[in-house]
């Protein structure tokens, strides 16, 4: 697993999720500094909208086409997509951007799930979704690191053409991160999928899109009955509920409270993770 194609899509997804990050805190800092400290809830619900209302429809996506070249435009459509946030001066455009680049990921995302099955043995697949969940999550704290040295990188050098702003270079950065990513995935060999070739089955079996409304009313359904896994899914709600909070209040108590400019919120984000490390080590 350190070497090979699962190796290489593991290098291009945490490329892809650490760009990721950059511009999510880049664009909380952005839209506080257009409308204020209420102003961090339009990209934060601009991100969660899609998700709600087409991640189901996504899946289907991700086993109709070819997985490889699926993450391959979504890689590159972020990277043009991006950097129009350079010329974003309002809620609304900064809004659309980021509905468009959560629209991308999420596109990217189950095609980059459905393709690690098919890179590993049987065996070794929780540990290759262990390593892939630890890219996408355990780069925010990176993220938030680098968002806050660009911030101060920034402060030193002040405008650089048409980037006038501390997050107009974070995007920049997160352009370059999204086409290395989508460089590396083009050079791994990843099966096609085969659900609607499939001999014998008619073809409306391929094109049943009610089934991930099925599958997703059956796992509701079994959590609701399963007392354990009810339990479960209520602690990580409640602890994700209370984490959350963070994201709307800290970047305003971060430039507010603490004084600590574009950098402060990225330094706190940074600080949550590594404890969060530490405290996962110590169990």
């Amino acid at each position: 697993m350190r070497r090979g194609a699962f190796a290489r899509l593991w290098w291009a997804s945490a490329a892809s999720s650490w760009g990721d990050w950059i511009t999510f805190f880049a664009t909380l800092a952005l839209a506080d500094r257009i409308g204020g400290s209420t102003a961090v809830l339009v990209p934060l619900v601009s991100r969660i909208i899609p998700s709600l209302l087409l991640g189901s429809l996504a899946g289907v996506l991700a086993d109709r086409f070819d997985r490889k070249w699926t993450m391959v435009a979504s890689d590159v459509g972020r990277a043009v997509v991006v950097l129009w946030l350079v010329l974003a001066n309002d809620l609304v455009t900064i809004a659309v951007i980021s509905s468009i680049l959560e629209i991308l990921t999420m596109v990217r995302q189950p095609a980059r799930e459905a393709a690690v099955p098919t890179l590993v043995d049987t065996e070794q697949l929780v540990k290759a979704n262990s390593f892939s969940a630890a890219a996408a999550y355990g780069t925010a704290p990176i993220g938030a690191a680098t968002w806050s040295g660009v911030a101060a990188l920034y402060a030193l050098v002040g405008s650089l053409g048409p980037i006038d702003r501390a997050p107009d270079l974070a995007f920049v950065l997160d352009s370059v991160t999204f086409l290395v990513s989508g460089a590396i995935v083009a050079t791994i060999a990843i099966p096609k999928p085969t659900l609607a070739d499939t001999s014998g089955a008619p073809d409306r079996a391929g094109r049943d899109w009610s089934q991930p409304l099925r599958d997703m009313v059956e796992g509701f359904a079994f959590v609701t009955r399963t007392r354990t896994v009810r339990r479960v899914v209520f602690g990580m709600a409640v602890a994700l509920f209370g984490g959350s909070a963070l994201l709307p209040l800290g970047q305003s108590f971060a430039s507010t409270v603490l004084r600590g400019g574009d950098t402060g919120f990225g330094v706190l984000v940074t600080a949550l993770g590594v404890g969060v490390g530490v405290g996962l080590m110590g169990v």
